[in-house]
């Protein structure tokens, strides 16, 4: 059962407040771990992308660089190129697989895609790129990144999945823009989708 996911602006608050810490971000009770998630409603979508880019801004006016990353941009990217154009065949596939069976169809694509999503030099590794591409030098401990947009890997891929191979690779602070319900002290479901929920988390979940 899902818990509620509310108080968007006391949780965002209490985001910030960790990131300004004088003693630097603390995300986390592991000084050397820096990744955290922030969480909310699927139809808070918008309300959050706004108080974001507020907190960017108070972020900024500190002297901190935001980096703003896209999932779906990143993942969008690596289809394309890894695909070598053949995008439309990769569709009309699917669709003949889900003529015939719907479920076939899922499991056509899941096949498909997860050999561009899993593991280490997979979308992890465009995410890494992606963040150490625009820190600038000697930034590092004034830097954070939030990544939105996680939808995209859905449900091919596990956010926790991919944490696992930025830990370690990158370091700067890390927030996950996360849209569902906490489905207990530490696990997240997707889009409130029951048995989509992830306990796989190490990080703080806001």
């Amino acid at each position: 059962m899902s818990l509620p996911t509310e108080n968007l602006n006391g949780r965002l608050e209490e985001l910030r407040r960790d990131l300004l810490d004088p003693g630097g971000p603390q995300l986390s009770q592991i000084r050397a771990y820096r990744f955290a998630i922030f969480h909310y409603a699927p139809s808070d979508e918008l309300e959050m992308h706004r108080k974001m880019a507020e907190l960017s801004r108070d972020l900024d006016q500190s002297g901190w660089k935001v980096i703003a990353l896209s999932a779906m941009e990143l993942f969008l990217k690596r289809v394309e190129r890894e695909s070598r154009g053949r995008v439309e065949r990769l569709i009309q596939a699917e669709r003949g697989h889900f003529e015939r069976d719907p479920a076939g169809g899922l499991d056509y694509l899941q096949q498909q895609v997860s050999r561009w999503l899993e593991g280490p030099k997979g979308i992890a590794a465009d995410i890494t790129e992606a963040i150490k591409g625009r820190i600038e030098p000697g930034a590092e401990a004034r830097t954070v990144v939030f990544i939105g947009r996680l939808g995209a890997f859905y449900p091919f891929y596990r956010t926790s999945a991919l944490l696992r191979f930025l830990d370690g690779a990158v370091t700067v602070p890390v927030i996950l823009l996360y849209p569902g319900y906490r489905a207990g002290e530490r696990s997240l479901s997707f889009m409130g989708v029951v048995s989509a929920a992830d306990s796989d988390y190490r990080p703080h979940i806001y």
